[in-house]
């Protein structure tokens, strides 16, 4: 519940930055239980996570410019 309602989230607004309480709070946990139980579903930790795929999106944007 938390992983994908985070998720969802943070894919929503990858270029901003919500803080870890905002997403604890839109999930109805406390942030240092919303931490373990995203670890837990996604294998990572939010910020590294949302780090992840803000680099993916990075790498897909420039392979797009270059094939243009």
């Amino acid at each position: 519940m938390a992983g994908r309602r985070t998720k969802e989230l943070l894919l929503d607004s990858i270029q901003s930055d919500r803080s870890l309480a905002d997403l604890a709070d839109a999930c109805g946990l406390p942030a240092r239980h919303f931490t373990r139980a995203f670890k837990a579903t996604t294998g990572q930790p939010p910020h590294r996570w949302l780090l992840k795929r803000r680099v993916e999106l990075a790498k897909d944007l420039q392979r797009m410019r270059v094939s243009q």
